[in-house]
């Protein structure tokens, strides 16, 4: 299930401003976002998971590729938590792994506003997955830690993006240590703002957030995400059959 125009209420506050989904956690810019989460006690604002157990000198050795001189206690305190998991407690390690583009929690994109997506690279070579385009589908704005010019390839698909709220030039940062400290004082920002002008601010945002949701539902021709298109595609056609039967049944 999808969320859409229709689950939108402005009266409503919703209770957290983030949703952050990681699985593995062999990459170095999701063992700094668990960092970032500790640093600035995101956990009590956001829906986090980080679902890999990785020893303290293997975090140390991630972070420290992407920022200097990071906090020994602050790696301490994220080695202690990992596994740090929403609804996966139950399966087995390896199912832990094979979650895909249709793998959409609907509850967790109406109790949250804002993603931080930890796309599958943190390169310079742009890489697309299923995970920048579920909070696309679901009117979710984001800030990405992925690949330099991630942002600029979603615009040249036809997607909006939120600079202006936003400072999106880390998403044309070559140095990648340079990039992360761009979305780090980003992330920073959006935390330090109440509950309710992050409410405000999503909705005023509202006709982004629609077409992006229409563009993806809507798109032909990015052949080599022609499949993950297609899941999120027929999960959406199944949603609007089931709407239809509910308002039948009214």
């Amino acid at each position: 299930m999808y969320y859409e125009e229709k689950d939108l209420d402005e009266n409503k506050i919703r209770p957290y401003k983030f949703l952050c989904n990681n699985k593995t956690m062999t990459k170095e810019h999701r063992s700094i976002m668990a960092y970032f989460a500790i640093k600035y006690n995101l956990l009590k604002d956001g829906l986090f998971s980080f679902i890999q157990k990785i020893d303290k000198n293997t975090l140390k050795s991630h972070i420290s590729r992407l920022m200097q001189n990071p906090d020994e206690e602050i790696i301490e305190k994220v080695e202690s938590i990992l596994p740090y998991e929403l609804d996966t407690h139950h399966l087995s390690e390896n199912n832990k792994t094979n979650f895909g583009a249709t793998n959409n929690m609907k509850e967790w994109y109406s109790e949250t506003y804002f993603n931080l997506v930890t796309e599958t690279f943190f390169g310079r070579n742009v890489f697309l997955s299923e995970k920048v385009f579920k909070p696309l589908s679901n009117l979710q704005p984001f800030i990405v830690l992925g690949d330099y010019g991630t942002l600029a390839e979603l615009k040249r698909l036809g997607f909006k993006t939120f600079d202006g709220f936003i400072d999106e030039s880390y998403d044309l940062e070559l140095d990648p240590k340079i990039r992360m400290a761009k979305i780090e004082k980003e992330i920073q920002k959006l935390n330090n703002k109440s509950i309710e002008e992050i409410h405000n601010w999503y909705y005023s945002i509202k006709d982004i957030l629609l077409h992006n949701q229409k563009h993806l539902y809507t798109f032909e021709s990015y052949e080599c995400f022609d499949e993950i298109f297609q899941k999120i595609k027929l999960d959406y056609e199944k949603q609007q059959q089931w709407n239809l039967q509910e308002k039948k049944l009214l």
